[in-house]
């Protein structure tokens, strides 16, 4: 068992990430408690293999620079 892999079991989102894995969707329940884990790394884990499932082994990020000219946020 790798590291990230005892990470994901003990915050018990093995089932999360059997979802991940089969490609079915995740419901309200299960998006709850990928919001109550506190262990961050845990979460991503299945975030990163639904991205790579997606989009390979690429990354996209998006860059934007919004001015504000009136100094009023």
């Amino acid at each position: 068992m790798t590291a990230i892999e005892h990470q994901v079991a003990q915050a018990d989102l093995e089932a999360i990430c059997a979802k991940v894995c089969e490609g079915r969707r995740l419901d309200f329940a299960d998006g709850l408690r990928l919001y109550q884990t506190p262990e961050l790394t845990a979460v991503g884990f299945p975030a990163n293999l639904a991205r790579e499932r997606r989009s390979g082994d690429r990354t996209f990020y998006v860059r934007n620079l919004h001015i504000n000219y009136t100094h009023v946020c």
